[in-house]
């Protein structure tokens, strides 16, 4: 990038965005999608069981178009692995084997193509039409006269399948959730589509339905409805007819126009590209198709409130649809007390109800000692409220989220550790946890003020006080080091399984504005010597966008030549990493939780930071620049 390029970030928008302008046909490209509100997810991960090296990993498109659902019902999760797979049939009844086969992923569709020997080829789509509980599939088949389409798929767990004769529709009952599969031929533009009476063959763990192509153009399709509950398949073929009442074509331009609208919102850089001085450095059109997408990702994450989960009345914003993380609140498992929680801040620029609406759902979860249900995370919840009543000012609601906020910080001043099964050690004090607690504890001192509230802001710089010499004394005692955990009972640094120091959350420290001078200095010394290693992150053995985005401040706060290296650096290698996932790793290579909120975010915040501008009082901010 050059310095006489004009930095900075339009929050107008886009009124012009074409969701087709980003679409990804690489080998690695992504394979999530849903819609925004909808609580199904296509492709979702395969599951806890598949082991630990794959439990996070989508296999690509398979020469059977293979297509896996997933999705949320009440306070679980459901996988409908190996739903639908389609190939060409010769008239021996013989399948065909594509000779090539490929897909390309957009914000609102996953297009996908077969060949096979000869001129015969599968082409279509999958995409979900809008936010509700049904899914379609485009099946367009070309020189396929005299053969057959086959469409196939398994019969799940613990799930019976009937065929419904008088709706045409192929009936799968659970005990806690229905789907029907109806079968389509469509006619291009106008009329819907009209569903086959073909009876597929069912045996006891899967189906089979053989359509004979009559013609060298074919126009199919699939349409899937799913509906919480065990009994009747009435309201299913009521959702499947409002499914396919248009043409599924006019359904497909209706999914695009409406991500397009959602995606113009979006602000705009000014200056694309990244990795510069790298041999992969990403082009313009690279970069920017990955700040679109963790976009797009981002607003599907959005779950509107489940008809079968009354107590959970609020839209949640998932960690990541299609990896079906669901280790949050009970009622509520879908969301993270932390991924969400930047979710809600940066969703707030282009839908800021729906972002105060999912921030209240997840603080009214905060019980009356200050505890949030699930797995306990480090804080970031009043940096939350201040950013949305800064971008929608709203003082009624930043009161009743400043009073479960107060409770939370309370309660975790008390508790700066991780909480997970198998992880509660309640005497350890962490240090990425104290850091995020300091740091959002002067967002809680923001909001005191804009509420008149003096006595807690005094009683706040009173905590953080105290907790600044703590963390002096837990993780700074040593002279030649500095320490990630402190157990107070036991007075050591390490025990077992809580012991590996990770870099970037000792360098997070130097996004707290008020860190002593002496401690700042030692901290910057402890990030040069890392930063100047060899390697793909240097010496970072993994980044995770919370802790990168506290390091990137810190660095831009003291004026540190690196600011500008160091966001290139992690802003490339969480494009380059291809998958979004919870950490980027040396590779680089996505790791944790996948698909997952944190390497979108740092694409689009580190997109931001390298226009020289900052998000993090809300209003999109200039700051001087790094280097330039």
């Amino acid at each position: 990038m050059s310095a006489s390029q004009q930095r900075g970030v339009n929050t107008a928008g886009d009124p012009g965005f074409d969701s087709d302008s980003v679409g990804n046909a690489e080998t690695n490209q992504w394979r999530w999608l849903s819609f925004p509100g909808s609580r199904l997810a296509l492709n979702p991960v395969p599951g806890r069981d598949a082991g630990a090296e794959n439990r996070w990993i989508v296999p690509p498109i398979s020469d059977d178009l293979r297509l896996d659902l997933g999705g949320f019902i009440k306070n679980k999760v459901f996988r409908l692995m190996n739903l639908l797979h389609a190939t060409l049939v010769d008239p021996k009844g013989e399948e065909l084997r594509a000779a090539f086969f490929s897909s390309t992923w957009y914000p609102y569709k996953i297009s996908f193509e077969a060949a096979y020997a000869g001129d015969a080829r599968i082409s279509g789509a999958d995409f979900l039409p809008h936010g509700g509980d049904v899914f379609l599939r485009i099946l367009n088949v070309e020189g396929g006269r005299g053969e057959s389409l086959r469409i196939g798929g398994a019969i799940p767990k613990a799930m019976t399948a009937k065929w419904d004769e008088s709706a045409s529709m192929l009936v799968f009952t659970g005990e806690t959730f229905r789907f029907g599969l109806s079968f389509l031929r469509c006619q291009l533009g106008e009329g819907h589509p009209l569903k086959l009476s073909i009876e597929p063959r069912i045996s006891a763990t899967d189906w089979t339905l053989d359509i004979q192509l009559l013609q060298d153009s074919e126009n199919l399709g699939v349409a899937f409805a799913f509906v919480p509950g065990a009994s009747g398949g009435s309201d299913i073929n009521s959702l499947m007819n409002s499914a396919i009442a248009l043409p599924l074509e006019a359904s497909l331009a209706q999914a695009k126009a409406q991500m397009d609208a959602l995606l113009a919102k979006v602000p705009v850089p000014a200056v694309w590209g990244c990795g510069a001085d790298k041999a992969t450095a990403l082009t313009p059109e690279e970069h920017r198709r990955a700040y679109y997408a963790a976009w797009a990702f981002l607003i599907q994450n959005i779950i509107h409130p489940l008809p079968e989960n009354p107590e959970y009345p609020f839209t949640q914003i998932s960690v990541g649809k299609s990896s079906l993380w669901d280790e949050g609140e009970e009622t509520s498992p879908a969301g993270a007390s932390w991924e969400s929680l930047f979710g809600c801040q940066w969703l707030a620029y282009i839908l800021p109800d729906v972002a105060w609406e999912a921030y209240e759902g997840m603080m009214s979860r905060v019980d009356d000692e200050g505890k949030l249900g699930g797995e306990s995370l480090p804080s970031r919840k009043a940096q939350t409220a201040w950013i949305l009543h800064t971008i929608a000012p709203d003082r009624e609601r930043l009161a009743k989220a400043y009073a479960a906020t107060k409770r939370y910080l309370v309660w975790r001043e008390k508790n700066p550790r991780w909480i997970y099964p198998g992880f509660d050690f309640a005497d350890e004090k962490d240090m990425e946890f104290v850091v995020s607690w300091l740091v959002d504890v002067d967002y809680a001192r923001k909001i005191a003020e804009e509420l008149g509230l003096v006595e807690d802001d005094a009683l706040w710089a009173e905590k953080q006080a105290v907790m600044g010499a703590n963390m002096r004394d837990w993780f700074y005692s040593s002279p030649d080091t500095i320490h990630q955990f402190y157990f107070t009972d036991r007075r050591v640094h390490e025990i077992e399984n809580r012991s590996t120091k990770v870099p970037i959350m000792l360098t997070s420290a130097l996004g707290y504005q008020a860190l002593p001078a002496d401690i700042a200095e030692r901290t910057m010394e402890y990030f040069r010597d890392v930063f100047s290693q060899e390697g793909s992150l240097r010496g970072f053995c993994r980044g995770k966008y919370p802790d990168l985005n506290l390091t990137a401040y810190g660095l831009i706060e003291r004026k540190a030549p690196e600011a500008r290296d160091f966001i290139d650096l992690f802003l490339h290698q969480s494009i380059a990493m291809g998958d979004f996932a919870e950490e980027v790793n040396p590779g680089p290579k996505p790791n944790g939780v996948m698909p997952s909120l944190f390497s979108p975010l740092t694409i689009m915040e580190f997109t931001w930071l390298l226009n020289n501008t900052r998000y993090d009082t809300g209003v999109p901010a200039s700051f001087a620049t790094m280097g330039d």
